[in-house]
């Protein structure tokens, strides 16, 4: 994925997040939702979990607290339902105004993952339709993603120093 389409997007949710005082939490929930889309997170996409976590805090992150994370989002997500998750997502998404920063943070995780396939497609349509996007306006977001972002794995960009 390129580097810097996909470290933009997350440098403009951080700070519109720090500017209406939430945490970053929901984009980890999004990044989980995408990976889990297809049922089953494999070994490649919890490596790129650890790359996107430790885009969205900072620092690279030890692969244990990566897993701890994402093990928590899952037990929330499943407590509150898929549906439900991606409502208060939604609601946040908009409470910091990044809406559209947020669907297309979720399409930009999908295709650099292992690419937009139909199930990554249609949690990223799900988490539009919770934003109270159109379809036609995801399927805007996700068609510029593919056509102006290369399909490389965030790992062979990534900017966190490895040292953990």
């Amino acid at each position: 994925m390129s580097h810097d389409t996909f470290q933009a997007t997350v440098d403009t949710l951080i700070e519109n997040f720090a500017r209406f005082d939430y945490y970053p939490t929901p984009l980890v929930d999004v990044a989980v939702l995408i990976a889990q889309a297809d049922g089953q997170i494999d070994p490649s996409e919890l490596e790129m979990l650890r790359d996107v976590i430790s885009l969205v805090f900072g620092a690279r992150m030890r692969a244990s607290l990566v897993a701890t994370l994402v093990n928590v989002s899952i037990e929330v997500t499943e407590a509150a339902g898929i549906e439900g998750r991606l409502r208060l997502i939604a609601a946040i998404l908009h409470d910091c105004e990044s809406i559209e920063e947020g669907v297309r943070f979720a399409a930009l995780v999908a295709h650099g993952s292992k690419g937009l396939g139909a199930p990554e497609k249609a949690m990223v349509a799900r988490l539009g339709a919770a934003c109270m996007l159109s379809s036609e306006e995801v399927a805007r977001i996700i068609a510029h993603v593919q056509a102006t972002v290369p399909p490389e794995p965030l790992s062979s960009k990534h900017s966190i120093p490895p040292g953990v």
